[in-house]
């Protein structure tokens, strides 16, 4: 009887693990999209063909931690039309795009603006905009809820090469994150800003962590501190990695922070270090 038992629930469980697989939506021509499809077809949305644009039609409410596209093809847009999606009580959310994979090195991902309602907040190694990214281009892009949990970025966790551009987020930042980029590898970093407190262990109000890149023209407002080391621009820069002309003007508690980074800038302000906040 035992034995069974085992087995049924060996079969059911089995069952399960095919139903979640054939769940998935998988995207192979150019579409736009509303909150209908959104509820109607299961996530991921995998886009596996080439040359793709996906708009979005109107704002968006995102609910469940499967509803995110991934990107396997090459030459892929996807395109926010300037419409609003919103996180709705999602603590964990892993990003709205994954561009990690190597054939998303050709990704567009632009005008897209997220914010959250009920608590919702970043997961590790993620951002709103996308989990990850690999060479993808990602501009004219906004967030607003807070910056949580490991190597998380308010636009982007992971980031090798490419290019972010034009975006900026206003949330609160913790330990380990970054206000636009968590780790980042290579690429440029641009013409970004962010406004929200920069308070936790090695957190930068631009970036946590810069290996070999450019962050320029960027700049913060969110004061900083008091934790065990944070930058208005970035916490950490190594391997010829630059910053050129970026400012921060967020008050600093007198501890160990400090205004632009813990490694060389050039051009670059921090106005607010030294002074003390209440």
């Amino acid at each position: 009887m035992k034995g069974t038992i085992k087995t049924l629930i060996l079969f059911s469980l089995i069952s399960l693990f095919k139903t979640n697989l054939l769940a998935q939506t998988t995207l192979s021509t150019t579409i736009t999209i509303n909150q209908n499809w959104v509820n109607t077809n299961s996530g991921p949305w995998t886009i596996s063909g080439s040359n793709i644009t996906v708009t979005f039609g109107e704002n968006l409410t995102i609910s469940n931690l499967l509803q995110n596209f991934i990107i396997l093809g090459s030459n892929v847009t996807i395109n926010g039309a300037n419409k609003i999606i919103t996180i709705d009580g999602l603590t964990n959310f892993s990003g709205l795009i994954d561009a990690s994979n190597t054939n998303a090195s050709s990704a567009e991902i632009k005008n897209i603006g997220v914010e959250t309602v009920n608590s919702s907040s970043t997961g590790g190694n993620s951002g709103y905009i996308s989990k990850a990214s690999n060479k993808a281009t990602i501009s004219n892009c906004y967030a607003t809820g807070l910056i949580r949990n490991y190597n998380s970025g308010g636009i982007t966790g992971d980031y090798n090469s490419g290019l972010i551009r034009n975006c900026y987020t206003t949330g609160d930042l913790s330990d380990y994150t970054g206000g636009i980029v968590g780790p980042y590898n290579s690429g440029i970093v641009t013409n970004c800003y962010t406004t929200g407190f920069i308070h936790g262990s090695t957190a930068g109000g631009i970036a946590g962590h810069n290996s070999s890149g450019i962050i320029r023209n960027c700049y913060t407002t969110g004061r900083i501190g008091a934790g065990s080391g944070e930058a208005g621009i970035v916490f950490n820069t190594i391997n010829n990695g630059i910053i050129d002309r970026c400012l921060s003007t967020g008050v600093t508690w007198t501890g160990n922070e400090v205004g632009i980074s813990r490694s060389p800038s050039t051009n670059s302000i921090g106005l607010g270090t030294g002074a003390p906040w209440n």
